[in-house]
């Protein structure tokens, strides 16, 4: 090819189109909606854990500011690692298009991951596509989910000898209501949260 067949096409001059204040006050003002609504049902079903001071959401709580914004997760095993433990990766994808908004991928069980070490295969399947599904959410969720108060990493990928969340305060029983008294230690501070059939409350 010789030089006369080539044609140089000048670089564009033209800024790049940036958005108004307007409409940033209003994607961030829609984002804070988002994430008090998210706060809400995290704080009601007990999806946050707390490691090293700071809360990490569980992966069921990406997934639920990921349908806030249109969004599902889709994982599978990737067959083709050779490493120690398992590899799982994850997609994230838009509803109405089925275009893919992010990817991820993790490993359980490698060396150093604690108990997860020596867990059998399918429990290392599940958690590495748990830990890759969490890790591709916040990918493009993990700014509303600073506004509403917890950190960017999930908590499925936090170290296992991470310190976790201490119990929370028990609630103290109501006087005089019989129903919550337990028939061997009466007076008892009890509790009753998550999936919990019956409150109980801790043995010394």
């Amino acid at each position: 090819m010789t030089n006369e067949e080539l044609a140089i096409i000048p670089e564009s001059q033209a800024l790049p189109t940036l958005p108004t204040k307007a409409s940033l006050t209003e994607v961030v003002q829609r984002a804070s909606d988002m994430a008090s609504v998210l706060k809400d049902v995290i704080d009601q079903n007990n999806l946050s854990v707390k490691v090293k001071g700071g809360n990490h959401i569980l992966v069921e709580a990406w997934q639920t500011v990921g349908r806030f914004c249109n969004y599902v997760g889709r994982t599978s095993i990737a067959t083709d690692y050779s490493g120690d433990g398992v590899m799982g990766t994850a997609e994230i994808v838009e509803l109405n298009t089925g275009h893919i908004v992010s990817t991820a991928s993790a490993i359980c069980g490698g060396k150093g991951d604690g108990h997860w070490v020596n867990s059998p295969y399918n429990h290392q399947a599940s958690m590495a596509q748990t830990r890759a599904l969490g890790k591709a959410f916040r990918n493009v969720l993990s700014w509303i989910v600073v506004l509403a108060g917890y950190q960017p990493t999930p908590a499925e990928e936090m170290p296992p000898d991470a310190p976790v969340q201490a119990p929370r305060s028990p609630v103290q029983a109501p006087q005089g209501n019989d129903q919550y008294q337990c028939p061997k230690h009466p007076g008892k501070a009890w509790f009753k949260r998550g999936k919990m059939k019956a409150p109980a409350h801790p043995m010394e």
